[in-house]
């Protein structure tokens, strides 16, 4: 995000920059702190002076004091987090001497249950990947604008942002699921000028404590930050930022910091971290936050990037105003900016209105007091004209009322924060900044019937092995073994007596109730995150309808609706909207690209987009059916609106209606490929319901039955 502020919107459209130098004298001989100027990288002219270095400093130690308090706060949360995926991926701690060689088993009901959630909630939210979302009609966008925008999204984040489902479909789903809480930053990839939008982990973002945080782009909290690896050639990329050649002379090392995620997945995959990695990449830290800089007359919110790890001290890589022009105020400083214009014409127009009007009445009067007029007619007409002269003469305009005293032009656009964080939490805290989920709960359970069923294997192990015991006088010849076919001899005692010298033990087998625990625990499991195994191909009961087993469906999935459709409008629809903030500063002036609307083997469709088509406000709607409804109910129900000619006889003749009946019963059988035979869609008919016949007359056949005699559904 380095060039946001080089590409300001802005200076883009005005050509003009919204701050003013201000400087500061300091104690030493006159020294002035370089200016905080709203545009480009501080950073760049604090490093050129001894006074802009020491503020630097004490900022730096001012941020990283709150880092560490941040990191150090959510410690626990990351290791139960990382404990919770460990059991997710079967990674079960080994077990302790006499059963250290027994059977370690791990129940899969976290991974089952969370993989089977999971995976049905990407299908249903991008189960029509051609047409994820729509864009709404705003203020003055017309329908023709509003149908690029979103055939140009619905591309971009199919095409154009190759990691765009994964991020917000697989990891951030089973991240929802499983943590509870979830974080996506939008940003600009420079190196491969795209947008990106990518999930953090909490051992990625960290936030201050708070009572609750309810705000999706996180602005109910005063800051936050973030920890990024970034490679020498990232670093490289970074053109504005302040001695990134210095750093790259340092050997970087792969030092986590507090991760115990990350540690606890290379444990799992047997993959060492490196030390002494030349390649390693370095930890930035990126802050974001309201600070009193000087010459500010209030708190301005800031971004900037540091490394920690250099020499034992910070560096300060950027210091940026990270604010932008409020879209609502900007209308109004436009509109008010249009009256003022309209209203110094109007004065203009007035003034010249008044100085002819005075010239005439003057003339007139000039007439009469020199006596040229004499004609009583002449002087009842002259008489006539000074009244109606004042009868029409001009009327002052009025001035703005949001004009003041001394006010020459509308008050300045409002600056406010740059969000680009989105963060949604499956559900609700009633207190704290982290959301809750029942993949928490699913994994305590998991533990619970691991600890059961390693019981049952190491009762089960014992019960296996016998053992003998002897008295002291008690020899056998050789170590004692069995196996078929082997003699063990013994001295020291008389056959009569061997019955009593020797004692077999046999402990009793695994304990079933500890089976029954594990199965317990899965019910428990399944109905906490509503993950029955109806969802999973679970064979009907004898005798079961399609419609009987929707319906199981429908009502193990009603719940799992609703969590989706949560994740859809606090996360998906946020991020969607940070897409088309970053295509408002970065896209070019115009930009041609070849869409193809729909899975058909159409020519792809041309469309001219530019960065101004993004410069407003954008809000969308998500149009996937999140029902979980199966292809043969979504099949059923489009068959249902094929027919429904056959109750409305006048349907039959709207071409449109059938021609989009016929499409999206297709679309619910997946055949794609026969849309394009239909040929392009008709436009409605100027008859009833859109018909190209002219009304039936009344009590002729044709017409439509009253609402009760329709047919029940799906008859």
């Amino acid at each position: 995000m380095s060039e946001l502020y080089e590409k300001d919107p802005v200076i883009r459209t005005t050509g003009k920059t919204r701050s003013k130098e201000v400087e500061r004298e300091t104690e030493d001989e006159g020294e002035k702190l370089p200016a905080f100027e709203e545009e480009g990288n501080i950073a760049k002219k604090l490093d050129g002076s001894a006074k802009g270095r020491n503020w630097a400093k004490d900022f730096l130690e001012r941020i990283v004091e709150r880092k560490d308090n941040c990191v150090e706060g959510s410690r626990q949360f990351r290791e139960k987090t990382a404990a919770n995926w460990a059991i997710f991926a079967g990674d079960l701690p080994p077990k302790q001497p006499p059963f250290e060689h027994c059977a370690n088993p791990n129940v899969p009901l976290l991974l089952e249950v969370l993989t089977r959630v999971s995976a049905r909630s990407v299908d249903e939210l991008f189960g029509d990947w051609t047409n994820v979302f729509g864009v709404q009609r705003l203020g003055d966008m017309t329908p023709d604008t509003a149908e690029v925008l979103n055939k140009h999204g619905n591309w971009q984040i199919r095409v154009e942002i190759p990691d765009f489902r994964r991020q917000l479909g697989h990891r951030g789903m089973l991240h929802f699921y499983t943590v509870g809480d979830t974080t996506h930053r939008s940003s600009r990839d420079q190196e491969r000028n795209i947008n990106r939008h990518e999930l953090k982990t909490p051992d990625e973002f960290f936030t201050p404590y708070s009572m609750v945080t309810t705000m999706p782009d996180y602005s109910d909290l005063p800051y936050h930050f973030l920890k990024t690896p970034m490679y020498r050639n990232q670093l490289q990329a970074e053109k504005s930022w302040v001695g990134v050649k210095k750093v790259l002379k340092t050997e970087a090392d792969w030092d986590l910091g507090e991760s115990p995620h990350l540690e606890s997945k290379s444990e799992s995959d047997g993959i060492e971290i490196p030390s002494g990695d030349k390649n390693a990449p370095y930890m930035v830290w990126s802050y974001e936050g309201w600070e009193d800089l000087p010459g500010q007359d209030r708190d301005r919110w800031v971004k900037a990037e540091f490394i920690q790890e250099l020499s034992g001290e910070p560096h300060l890589f950027s210091l940026n105003i990270h604010e932008e022009e409020d879209w609502r105020d900007k209308v109004r400083f436009e509109d008010q900016l249009k009256e003022l214009e309209q209203y110094r014409q109007q004065s203009e127009m007035f003034a010249q209105a008044k100085m002819q009007e005075e010239q005439m009445i003057g003339t007139l009067e000039a007439a009469l007091a020199s006596g040229q007029v004499t004609d009583p007619m002449q002087l009842e007409e002259t008489e006539q004209r000074l009244q109606m002269i004042a009868q029409t003469a001009p009327q002052q305009p009025l001035e703005p009322s949001w004009l003041k005293e001394g006010q020459t032009e509308p008050d300045p656009i409002r600056m406010t924060p740059i969000r680009l964080y989105v963060h949604g939490v499956c559900i609700e805290p009633i207190v704290g900044n982290l959301g809750m989920a029942p993949g928490r709960i699913v994994a305590d359970l998991n533990r619970a019937a691991n600890v059961a069923l390693g019981q049952y294997t190491d009762q089960a192990s014992l019960g296996n092995s016998w053992s003998i015991i002897t008295t002291d006088g008690v020899d056998f010849d050789g170590d004692f073994s069995i196996y078929p076919g082997k003699v063990n001899k013994m001295s020291g005692v008389a056959g009569v007596d061997l019955s009593t010298a020797m004692k077999e033990l046999k402990p009793s087998g695994g304990n079933q109730q500890l089976v029954d625990l594990v199965l317990l625990c899965k019910d428990w499991g399944q109905s906490a995150i509503h993950s029955s195994d109806v969802m999973s191909g679970e064979a009907g009961k004898s005798g079961e309808t399609w419609r009987g087993v929707s319906a199981r469906i429908e009502q193990a999935t009603k719940l799992l609706s609703s969590t989706v459709r949560k994740y859809a409008d606090e996360v998906l629809i946020n991020v969607l909207r940070n897409n088309a903030k970053l295509n408002a500063i970065f896209m070019d002036d115009t930009q041609v690209v070849n869409v193809n609307s729909d899975r058909i083997d159409l020519d792809p469709e041309e469309l001219r987009v530019g960065r101004d088509l993004y410069d407003r406000d954008y809000r969308v709607e998500i149009v996937s059916d999140l029902r979980f409804a199966t292809q043969s109910q979504k099949v059923a129900e489009a068959d249902e609106v094929l027919r429904l000619p056959e109750v409305a006889p006048q349907l039959m003749g709207n071409k449109a209606f059938m021609y989009a009946a016929t499409v999206d019963a297709l679309k619910a059988r997946g055949k794609y490929q026969l849309i394009q035979t239909l040929g392009p869609p008709p436009q409605p008919g100027m008859g009833p319901l859109g018909s190209d016949l002219p009304p039936p007359l009344p009590g002729e056949e044709g017409m439509l039955p009253p609402p009760g005699d329709l047919p029940p559904e799906g008859m």
